[in-house]
């Protein structure tokens, strides 16, 4: 009932959205998993229960909108944090300088909080953290996720077979710029992950992408 009273509030119209599409071979589904310690053949800051495998930082995609389509596809979704169940984990976005995460990135964000799959925005400007919670997944659901950054605004549109929803930003701290680097997965704050979890994404604009 919570998810269909939603769904009726936040019901938009249909969002159409041009996309430069850049060939690569992440170009369909790659399956992120958060391990909630090191795995063998891979580094340990990749492997700590926060980053995801593959991590694929260096990634960059030009313009100065994301499009991506994600799903969780099982049950590791669901987790006990205690106190800290209701932090957002970061899901996918970008910033326009890897240095600059704190002061100027953009993402969609995801807990499991009351008994639902929640997805939400994550907003870092200037040392400020905004936080906004848009729509609740079903598992196993295809949702397609858009982040649309102009100067002094910023939208995250979600796309889901029950209707369209969004949640817009504006503050004067955000800009534009000719290149953004995508951020990948990332699991919890203070908390790590209790169990190997997995979400898969794709994302047809990676200009680069490297395992680092």
């Amino acid at each position: 009932m919570k998810k269909l009273n939603l769904i009726l509030a936040f019901i938009l119209t249909s969002v159409a959205v041009s996309c430069e599409e850049f060939t690569h071979p992440c170009t369909e589904w790659v399956e992120y998993i958060v391990y909630p310690e090191a795995v063998s053949g891979h580094w340990l800051w990749k492997s700590n229960g926060h980053r995801a495998i593959p991590g694929y930082y260096g990634t960059q995609i030009r313009g100065n909108t994301l499009e991506f389509d994600f799903q969780f596809p099982d049950s590791s979704c669901i987790y006990d944090i205690d106190e800290d169940q209701s932090d957002w984990n970061k899901l996918y976005g970008i910033t326009d300088f890897l240095d600059n995460i704190p002061t100027h990135s953009f993402r969609f964000s995801d807990r499991w909080f009351d008994d639902e799959l929640q997805i939400g925005c994550y907003v870092h400007l200037g040392g400020d953290t905004l936080k906004a919670y848009i729509y609740p997944a079903d598992i196993g659901e295809i949702v397609k996720g858009i982040i649309e950054i102009s100067k002094g605004e910023v939208i995250f549109k979600l796309i889901t077979e029950y209707g369209n929803f969004e949640e817009i930003i504006k503050d004067d701290r955000i800009k534009t710029s000719d290149t953004w680097w995508v951020l990948p997965r990332y699991f919890g704050g203070n908390r790590t992950a209790s169990h190997p979890m997995k979400v898969n994404i794709k994302c047809k604009q990676l200009i680069t992408a490297l395992d680092n």
